[in-house]
């Protein structure tokens, strides 16, 4: 075996040496395991541990693990065999002492893929470790943060690879030591494309070690904001913890360099937004421009975030190069007119807090008024990770409302409540009663070994205060309902799936032409082409839309790439892939027969929230209309016109390489239409806009749900 180059990328600081004659490795680190038999892991301050096994079989389970092979082994004559029937093991590399309880440390590990890979991270634990570790047990567990160690570029000529924590601080917050978890690359990517798990696949583990680079970094100290952390460190539940733990891994800045121009041109190659590709350059040159001030990798990461929800796709998904379990406070709010507390200010108003730890405190009506004594989505622009929303920018004060709450608890902020007790009028300014929530103090147990009970309290936050149909299963992805109220018919979807028993339902919710139609959509979460197509050409006339052209990304000439892939479909036996997986989506196309157009004439009011993918194509298709049409809402729907792929995993990341939108559509109102606009990014924005009052709230009526029956009886 010889010893694989020393290449571009490594980490500060190197544990071990690779012996160029030999090819094995000498550690040295200040704490090491090579799973030498003569050696127990107690003996050199670790603890191993075979996840979901019992404590008093663990000896046994690593007896069968153990692989003795003098030409296969790294360090010594024997390394760890895990993966496949054995998917999770961990190593608490701090058990019975402090050692490292205010130090500064780079944890290193030697792998090699026997058929699969360990995806390893260290992993900082509040709660019963002893459960979880036996049980996988979360009652009494909660993951405060992860980090992924990532690949150092150290490598043998026989497939060892070296990886490495990158620079940490050992405790988190300086009260809770790591874990170092080793997970089946399988499991940890789960069931992807259908490729089902191998568990026969093995992964050899050997020369795990901890490197001492000094004291720790960060202050130990509760905090409110990130700035108050210093410059390597971030707030997380109100304590200063190291920014890795929250952002992502301290790699060397020339492999987060190539990281960001990996991740560039993957979007520009692969997104079929051209809003986005065009906003990915100021995006990359916020980074970059950090990175020339110095900013240390994992604000780098943090920066990359902020940036790339902002592209306007609505497809998009983050990638994690970090990861913590989520707290939710158990508080539904959306964005409202504050009418009676607040002047009319826009606010996130409570709609519900019988869940969590603020249920008897809060009550619906109830006004954030300020987070940290800012206007709650400027504190959260400006100090928050940002929410999880990607699509028409216009659209996002809406959709961060209902997250600036969780938000705010991340990082252990003040929040400040407003509330009119009094029913049907505004209030005077003595009359308001303001309520402060300590969200520090809330979570204080996450940092004390005791998470609470109700963190996982996450509320079914719904906008419909009157839902246009109050059936009990209204909430459910592919339900729909109809009712008739006086001349109209009230019609309630949330998503479009297409198949033939959500369409038939369609159908009947459709059935006797009705005078008006009021379709509510409000949580509107997309599903299928044949869904849209199937909604949308039966409230839309044959000659008042033809249909769309979903196109890829593409360089030069519009005309002359439609025509090309026009041409190619019309030939081509293989469909949409073999043509660039281009679409020509002709309205009416999913139904059998004739098309159908039941409510085409009738004066519809469509009611949108959360609206995205397919459910925007039903608001884009429905404002073809020739009959009087009428969107309400608090902002566009998302603009997500186009079809979504899942991207690979890369080095850093944990969890998956997020999404991206594949698509651009272009709306025609006939087969030869000469538009040349693209929609994509660009939601679909309301004739309306229109947002819930606090006055109303509070006495029980659905502000949004009055406005549109108001405009139906005109």
């Amino acid at each position: 075996m010889l010893a694989g180059l020393l290449m571009v990328g490594t980490t500060a600081s190197q544990a071990g040496e690779l012996d160029p004659a030999t090819g094995r490795l000498a550690i040295f680190g200040e704490k090491a395991l090579d799973f030498e038999p003569g050696v127990e892991p107690t003996r050199v301050g670790f603890r191993t541990w075979f996840v979901g096994v019992s404590e008093a079989s663990q000896a046994a389970e690593r007896g069968r693990a153990l692989r003795r092979d003098l030409v296969r082994s790294l360090v010594g004559q024997h390394y760890l065999e895990l993966g496949g029937e054995r998917p999770y093991f961990a190593i608490e590399l701090e058990p019975d002492g402090s050692e490292f309880s205010r130090r500064r440390v780079e944890v290193h590990l030697w792998q090699k893929a026997l058929g699969t890979k360990m995806t390893a991270k260290l992993v900082w634990l509040s709660g019963d470790r002893r459960s979880f570790l036996e049980f996988l047990s979360a009652d009494r567990a909660h993951v405060l943060a992860e980090v992924p160690l990532f690949p150092t570029g150290r490598v043998t000529s026989d497939g060892w690879r070296e990886l490495s924590s990158g620079p940490v601080d050992f405790w988190l917050a300086g009260r809770i030591p790591p874990l170092l978890w080793l997970e089946d690359q399988q499991i940890a990517a789960g069931f992807d494309g259908g490729v089902e798990n191998d568990f026969s696949a093995r992964a050899a583990v050997d020369g795990i070690e901890i490197v001492d680079l000094g004291p720790a970094q960060v202050p130990a100290r509760d905090c409110r904001a990130s700035s108050s952390c210093g410059e390597l460190g971030s707030c997380l539940y109100g304590r200063c913890v190291d920014a890795a733990a929250k952002h992502g891994p301290s790699t060397a800045p020339e492999l987060f360099r190539e990281y960001l121009f990996q991740l560039e041109l993957e979007y520009r190659r692969f997104s079929g937004s051209r809003v986005s590709v065009q906003g990915l350059s100021a995006a990359v040159a916020t980074v970059r421009s950090l990175e020339a001030q110095g900013a240390p990798v994992p604000k780098l990461f943090e920066a990359w975030r902020k940036a790339s929800v902002g592209l306007a796709d609505g497809h998009y998904a983050a990638r994690r190069w970090a990861y913590r379990w989520p707290v939710s406070l158990g508080v539904c709010a959306h964005l409202g007119t504050a009418d009676a507390s607040e002047g009319g200010a826009e606010r996130p108003l409570v709609y519900d807090a019988s869940l969590g730890p603020l249920t008897g405190r809060l009550r619906r009506g109830d006004v954030l008024r300020s987070v940290e004594g800012r206007p709650p989505l400027e504190w959260l622009a400006a100090e928050a990770e940002p929410s999880s929303y990607g699509g028409d920018p216009i659209g996002a004060p809406a959709i961060d409302a209902m997250e600036v709450l969780d938000r705010a608890a991340e990082v252990g902020a003040r929040a400040l409540f407003s509330r009119c007790p009094i029913v049907n009028r505004v209030c005077q300014p003595n009359e308001v009663l303001e309520i402060e929530i300590d969200l520090r103090q809330l979570l204080a147990g996450l940092w004390t070994d005791q998470p609470p009970e109700w963190r996982f309290a996450v509320a079914d936050c719904d906008a419909r205060l009157e839902p246009a149909v109050p059936d009990p299963q209204r909430s459910a992805p592919w339900f729909v309902g109809s009712r008739t109220e006086g001349l109209t018919r009230m019609l309630l979807i949330n998503a479009v799936p297409g198949d033939p028993s959500w369409i038939s339902e369609i159908d009947r919710a459709l059935s006797g032409t009705p005078a008006s139609v009021l379709l509510d959509q409000r949580r509107g979460w997309g599903g299928t082409v044949e869904g849209a197509d199937a909604l949308a050409s039966r409230l839309v006339g044959p000659m008042q839309s033809f249909g769309v052209a979903l196109l890829p990304a593409f360089d030069g000439d519009l005309k002359a790439h439609q025509d090309a892939f026009r041409a190619c479909l019309e030939s081509s036996s293989l469909g949409d892939l073999a043509c660039g997986n281009a679409v020509w989506w002709q309205l009416g196309q999913s139904q059998m027969g004739p098309r159908s157009s039941l409510g085409a004439n009738a004066k519809l009011a469509v009611l949108n929230y959360q609206d995205v993918s397919g459910n925007d194509y039903v608001s884009e298709f429905v404002s073809h209309r020739g009959a009087a049409t009428r969107i309400f809402g608090p902002g566009p729907t998302y603009g997500a016109f186009g079809a979504i792929v899942t991207l690979p995993t890369r080095a850093f990341e944990l969890g998956g390489g997020g999404s991206i939108q594949i698509h651009d559509s272009i709306f025609l109102r006939r087969s030869d239409d000469p538009n040349e606009s693209f929609s994509t990014g660009r939601g679909v924005i309301p004739h309306t806009r229109v947002l819930q009052r606090q006055t109303d709230l509070i006495g029980g009526v659905d502000t949004v749900m009055e406005e549109a029956r108001r405009w139906l009886r005109e």
